[in-house]
Parts: structure tokens; C-alpha cells; sequence
């Protein structure tokens, strides 16, 4: 009984949420998203994300292949 009146009382004494809470309008509006629709932010995060896992593919290939290390043999034949 004791904790039922404290929470009560603590539930009108305290505000409801901090000043700050969002550092942008667009940190709101993504939290937002997540409460309303959790499953099309799902979606999306998951598209962004594998927009960036290629990307992030692309950028590797070059490096990854065999071709590089044939370039920097045939760059130290000439030196």
C-alpha cells in the first residue's frame, strides 16, 4: 500500500518526460517511427543498412582481388 501511494504521488509530482530529451527534430520523429510503426522502421533500418553493406562491398573489392597485388608487383619491376 505504501508503494502504490508513492507511486501515485511521484506520478503527478514528476514531469512527464526531460526538457531535452531529443538532440534534433529528426531524433524525435525517428522515435516516433519506432513507437507508431516498429515494423517499417525495421524495414527501413534494414535497407539502409544493406545500401551500406554494399557499398561498403564495393569499396572492398578492388582491394580484396588479386589485381592490386599484380599492380604493385609490375610498379616495383619498373622501379
Amino acid at each position: 500500500m505504501p508503494a502504490l501511494l508513492a507511486y501515485v504521488v511521484l506520478a503527478f509530482a514528476l514531469k512527464k518526460r526531460p526538457p531535452a530529451l531529443y538532440a534534433s527534430g529528426e531524433e524525435e520523429a525517428f522515435w516516433r517511427g519506432v513507437v507508431n510503426a516498429p515494423e517499417d522502421t525495421l524495414h527501413g533500418l534494414r535497407r539502409r543498412f544493406a545500401d551500406l553493406d554494399a557499398r561498403l562491398a564495393a569499396m572492398e573489392r578492388p582491394v580484396v582481388s588479386g589485381e592490386v597485388d599484380l599492380r604493385r608487383k609490375f610498379r616495383d619491376l619498373g622501379a
